[in-house]
């Protein structure tokens, strides 16, 4: 027969779960902002024109403290994201979108101080 003693400690970066996410979510809308933001449009195709809304309107917007947010632009962010018969859309802007929004959550995490 044989016994062991078992210690559980909650770590400091366990401390305040709901505002270490809070920090992520705030962090990833961050993220989206910048990657819709002028800097990163794609080049003008030739006789195009642009009015920069979905930059201008590009923001976010926490719903359930260190739960959930919402994220978006103007309405037709869709349509660009993906391609349609109209539009050309914006090729693999959705995919980084996506890691940029992943990427800022978990710095966001991991940077809380609390």
């Amino acid at each position: 027969m044989f016994s062991f003693k078992l210690s559980v400690t909650k770590k400091d970066w366990l401390a305040q779960p709901e505002l270490r996410w809070n920090a992520g979510l705030e962090a990833a809308g961050l993220n989206f902002r910048t990657g819709l933001s002028r800097a990163h449009y794609p080049p003008l195709p030739p006789g195009g024109h642009r009015t920069y809304q979905t930059a201008d309107r590009a923001s976010f917007n926490i719903t359930q403290p260190g739960k959930e947010m919402e994220f978006g632009s103007t309405f037709y962010l869709p349509f660009i994201l993906g391609d349609t018969s109209k539009w050309q859309g914006w090729p693999g802007k959705w995919d980084e979108l996506q890691d940029l929004l992943q990427k800022g959550f978990i710095a966001g995490v991991k940077s809380y101080a609390g």
